[in-house]
């Protein structure tokens, strides 16, 4: 917009193709603001339901929660070792699920 352009052409040719996912990944790059689901194709690349269940979740209280170090202190320490064993792994695998629906990526981890 800064610049008039309102079209842009984009040469594929030479292109064995076969990378859906640098396809969404290009797309994102262009509308960085678009949600997951807006630019995903459903027959290409399946949300699943765990990403609905996700886009449902209000994530502002967890999001401030981790990003406080003083209360992520404070709850680690009033769990036994156990649980906080457990709590780790478990923060382990919703990363882990969190960045193979791109709704975390690696830079943010």
């Amino acid at each position: 917009q800064q610049h008039s352009v309102t079209r842009l052409l984009v040469d594929l040719s030479g292109n064995p193709g076969g990378f859906v996912d640098l396809a969404y990944l290009f797309v994102r790059a262009l509308h960085p603001l678009l949600q997951f689901s807006e630019v995903c194709n459903e027959y290409d690349r399946p949300a699943g339901s765990l990403f609905e269940v996700w886009t449902q979740v209000n994530v502002t209280p967890l999001a401030i929660f981790l990003n406080s170090t003083k209360e992520a202190k404070k709850r680690m320490e009033s769990l036994t070792p156990e649980k906080q064993e457990h709590l780790i792994k478990i923060l382990h695998g919703v990363t882990k699920a969190c960045i193979s629906m791109d709704v975390l990526s690696y830079d943010d981890y």
